[in-house]
């Protein structure tokens, strides 16, 4: 495993960032697909990240389906920033990873 350090990241072409958490909202308006939106905002730039198909359904569906991963992603931003429920990243102050050359975003907590 690769131990990061801010040399390292900074030399891998990452920025890093602090931004505050605004939103996050469980959605399944695009289409059917169930994904995640997690909306941050920094000094003066802001960004949503997530709409990763989680699964699928609509309102008055007969049938609704998941994807385990995709869960696992939820559970797994939960545990980053420290909350046993979603909606309590609401305003949490993180520190991001930006790399505009590969056009990632990680949450680092």
């Amino acid at each position: 495993m690769k131990i990061w350090t801010e040399e390292k990241l900074i030399e891998e072409g990452y920025e890093i960032r602090n931004a505050q958490i605004k939103g996050a909202e469980l959605t399944m308006e695009h289409c059917g697909c169930i994904s995640l939106d997690v909306v941050v905002e920094g000094a003066g730039w802001g960004c949503v990240f997530g709409g990763y198909s989680l699964g699928h359904g609509y309102l008055g569906a007969k049938e609704f389906s998941g994807s385990g991963p995709g869960m696992e992603s939820i559970a797994r931003i939960m545990d980053t920033v420290g909350v046993t429920k979603l909606s309590d990243i609401l305003a949490l102050i993180v520190i991001l990873l930006c790399n505009i050359a590969i056009i990632v975003l990680n949450i680092m907590g």
